[in-house]
Order: C-alpha cells, then sequence, then structure tokens
C-alpha cells in the first residue's frame, strides 16, 4: 500500500515531511485502573533525533511486590521503514493486550521513518 501525495508535504529543501492520517494516536497510559491492565509510558531515547519508546507493564507485576522478573518483548512496528509510530493505535493496542496476556514487559522503540530520513538513518537512534 503506497503512501498517498496527500499524506506527504514537499519542503522548499527538498525533503518531504510525512503526515501520518492511517491510523488515530493513543497516549500513553501511565495510571493503573481495574479497566487498564497495563501500564504504558513513553520515554526520550535520542532528543536531537527526536526516538522515543513506549513501555508497557502489566499492572500485576507493579502490585504484586513480588520480585520475580518479567521477561522483556522488545516490538517493532511494521510500516516498512515509511510508515506507522509506535502510538498508534493498532501497534498500542497490540503491545497492551501482549503484554497483559504474556505478563511480560513490552518496549516499543519507534524509529526515523524514510522518506524523511534516509536509510540507515532508521538503525541510527
Amino acid at each position: 500500500m503506497s503512501e498517498s501525495s496527500q499524506d506527504n508535504i514537499n519542503n522548499p529543501d527538498g525533503s518531504i515531511t510525512s503526515v501520518p492520517t492511517r491510523f488515530p494516536y493513543v497516549p500513553a497510559t501511565p495510571e493503573p485502573s481495574p479497566q487498564n491492565p497495563v501500564v504504558s509510558k513513553d520515554i526520550t531515547v535520542n532528543r536531537s533525533k527526536s526516538t522515543w519508546m513506549r513501555l508497557y507493564v502489566p499492572t500485576a507485576a507493579l502490585n504484586g511486590g513480588s520480585s520475580e522478573k518479567l521477561p522483556l518483548v522488545v516490538y517493532y512496528h511494521g510500516g516498512g521503514f515509511a510508515t506507522g509510530s509506535v502510538d498508534f493505535y493498532p501497534h498500542h493496542d497490540f503491545c497492551n493486550l501482549m503484554a497483559r496476556e504474556l505478563n511480560a514487559v513490552f518496549a516499543s522503540p519507534s524509529y526515523r521513518l524514510a522518506p524523511v530520513n534516509r536509510l540507515p538513518a532508521a538503525y541510527n537512534c
């Protein structure tokens, strides 16, 4: 599926700014509640490159007081290095569900997207 021209802004310097419109954004949910079995928090990775990650932790692990270590799963969202974001609803919902079902901590890092950032920029966080 290709991005339509309305999803990108051509800048005077020849660069392109992507305007993601396909999925709604979802904020992190840092406060535990009965309706929210997983808490999530956004953490800056590299401010100069605008990279960050969202961490998901099951509330059962926070409330149990157990010293048991949880597995860590690193989830890279799809999109072929050209579209998507950690905070898009489908990615957030998937990580939230999996953290709860697997009783694991999920880390979902962002990466710089093409065509705004040419490869290998996505790998250089």
